[in-house]
């Protein structure tokens, strides 16, 4: 891992890694930009699904919250919202009914208190009952969801 900053100024601070080059960009007024994955010639670096999560109001819920997702059955898109009432680190991963791990559509980001929403695209995926987990420091939740095709 090497990081540099971007000459005598100090505009920028960069940090850069041998597999697949520039990991992170961070200029000094509090912006910063992450480089999550990326394909070199054919080759899979980080992670390549990319998920956004939407803030759906500031107000903050009387309680952590996982909803049933919306539409289900769904084909092939379907939105799952969430509530926290503290900052928390957030994970939802996707599972099979056979346990596997189909996707992890937020991995242990920082959340403010308040009401998210998250799109999942099963295109990729065959039809049949998918289990979704949600998860925080304090609080656990699970939800299954149909895919029809």
């Amino acid at each position: 891992m090497l990081e540099i900053t971007d000459s005598a100024l100090v505009d920028q601070f960069q940090t850069w890694s041998d597999d697949f080059g520039l990991l992170q960009v961070m200029d000094f007024e509090g912006g910063s930009n992450f480089l999550r994955a990326c394909v070199i010639n054919g080759k899979v670096y980080g992670d390549t699904t990319f998920t956004d999560v939407k803030e759906i109001t500031g107000d903050i819920p009387g309680k952590f919250s996982l909803s049933q997702n919306f539409p289900n059955p769904f084909n092939p898109v379907t939105t799952i919202n969430f509530g926290l009432i503290e900052t928390d680190f957030v994970t939802i991963k996707v599972y099979d009914l056979l346990g596997n791990e189909v996707i992890i559509l937020i991995n242990n980001e920082e959340r403010k208190p308040g009401s998210y929403s998250v799109d999942f695209n099963g295109n990729s995926l065959s039809s049949g009952i998918y289990i979704y987990i949600f998860k925080t420091s304090k609080y656990t939740d699970v939800k299954k969801m149909t895919l029809l095709k």
